[in-house]
């Protein structure tokens, strides 16, 4: 689990905007640019829900699990790359069922295996966000960084 601080900069809804500077973890991690940190020390927003009942300018900690990073980042990098190439194989093995030279079998076999990937993904997705897997989570309310 990582924890990191921000400040609440407003509340929609069920939700707190959050804003904040990664830590110094977060800057040797491979998904920094598509995550809420990044190495350059810009603030970045994240929706969190308001399960504190935090406030507009309330100093937070919230933790970010760390099995959802790994999930999420094996679903969107490692998966579709495994389902390309096992379409390819399987595309390239079964030419003669289509019709179709090894080559062209191969493209086939690759674009569906990676549509089939992106369906999977989006099944798995919606299933995990069920369990908030992703989400991150307030777990106080601080009175300072």
């Amino acid at each position: 689990m990582h924890i990191e601080k921000g400040m609440v900069t407003q509340v929609v809804g069920e939700y707190v905007e959050v804003q904040s500077t990664p830590s110094s973890p977060c800057s040797k991690c491979g998904a920094k640019d598509s995550c809420l940190a990044s190495t350059d020390g810009k603030m970045k927003s994240i929706q969190i829900l308001n399960t504190l009942s935090a406030k507009k300018n309330d100093l937070v900690s919230f933790k970010i699990e760390e099995k959802g990073v790994i999930i999420s980042s094996l679903l969107l990098y490692a998966f579709p790359v495994f389902s390309l190439l096992v379409g390819l194989v399987i595309g390239s093995k079964n030419n003669k069922l289509i019709g179709v030279d090894k080559d062209g079998a191969a493209a086939i076999g690759a674009i569906i295996g990676i549509l089939l990937s992106l369906v999977i993904i989006k099944i798995i997705t919606n299933f995990l966000n069920k369990k908030n897997i992703f989400a991150p989570a307030l777990i106080s309310i601080d009175d300072n960084f």
